[in-house]
C-alpha cells in the first residue's frame, strides 16, 4: 500500500513482474533511517518481488474456479503499474469488470461462496470439538472468520485489497451476515473458549441465513480437493 499512500505500521512492498518464463521470487529488507512522525512504521521494510507468467496472472485474476481467487486477484487487479506498455494489467481489470456484468458468471461467484462455506464448516466443527484448548480455539476461530470473509467477498463479487484487514473489508461490504463485524471481533479478541464457540455458532447461523437468501448452498466438496487448495492457500 506504499505506492498508493495507504500504508499502515506493518505495510510492506510487493512488486509483481510478468515474465515469459517462471523466475524465482526475490525478497529483500530495506533498511531506512527515515523517521515517520505520523505513523509508527518500522525502519525495516520488506520488499517482495513476485514473478508470474501471463497465464498465471490471468488465472489468478480471472479464474473464479480457484478457491484462492478473493485473496489473489487483488495482486493483479488492484495495482499501480510501473511499466506496462501492452496495458496488460488494465486489460485484466477491464475483463474483471465485464465478468461482473454477466449473469452466467454470477453463478461462478456463488459457487465460490459455496466452497468457502464448506471450508468454514470444517473450522466450525474443529471449534465445537470437546476438550479443545483455548490456543487452538483462537487459531481455528481466526481461520473461521477468514473463511466467512472470503464468503462475503465472493457474494459481493469482490476481492481483498489487503487480506490482513479482512475484518474491516468484510464490514465495508454491501452484502454480509447480520452482526458480522461484532461477532468476528468477539471471536478474535476473546480469551474464553466458550465465548468464541457461541460467537462462532451465531456467525455461522447468520451466514447460513444469508446464503439461503442468496440461493447458495454448501457444496459437496471433495475432501482431497479441499485439502489441496487449503494447503496451497494457507501455506504458499
Amino acid at each position: 500500500m506504499y505506492a498508493k499512500k495507504r500504508y499502515s505500521p506493518f505495510s510492506d512492498i510487493d512488486l509483481v513482474i510478468i515474465t515469459n518464463i517462471k523466475v524465482s521470487n526475490k525478497f529483500f529488507i530495506y533498511k531506512s533511517n527515515k523517521q515517520h512522525n505520523t505513523l509508527e512504521i518500522g525502519k525495516d521494510i520488506k520488499i517482495s518481488i513476485f514473478s508470474k507468467t501471463k497465464n498465471q496472472a490471468i488465472k489468478a485474476a480471472l479464474d473464479l474456479n480457484n478457491l484462492s481467487w478473493p485473496t489473489e486477484a487483488g495482486m493483479f487487479l488492484n495495482i499501480l503499474s510501473v511499466y506496462d506498455p501492452s496495458k496488460f494489467f488494465a486489460s485484466l481489470l477491464s475483463e474483471y469488470n465485464k465478468i461482473k456484468t454477466r449473469s452466467l458468471e454470477h453463478t461462478k461467484f456463488k459457487n465460490l461462496a459455496s466452497k468457502w462455506l464448506s471450508v468454514a464448516y470444517e473450522f466450525l466443527t474443529k471449534i465445537s470439538a470437546p476438550n479443545i484448548s483455548l490456543e487452538l480455539t483462537r487459531i481455528y476461530g481466526k481461520e473461521f472468520c477468514f473463511c466467512i470473509s472470503n464468503f462475503i467477498k465472493s457474494i459481493n463479487m469482490d476481492f481483498f485489497l489487503n487480506i490482513y484487514k479482512f475484518i474491516d473489508e468484510s464490514k465495508q461490504s454491501n452484502i454480509k451476515p447480520k452482526n458480522c463485524h461484532v461477532l468476528m471481533c468477539k471471536i478474535l479478541n476473546s480469551s474464553h473458549t466458550e465465548i468464541i464457540r457461541v460467537a462462532t455458532k451465531e456467525l455461522w447461523k447468520n451466514t447460513i441465513n444469508l446464503s439461503q437468501k442468496q440461493n447458495i448452498i454448501i457444496t459437496t466438496y471433495s475432501k482431497n480437493q479441499m485439502n489441496k487448495e487449503l494447503i496451497t492457500l494457507f501455506h504458499d
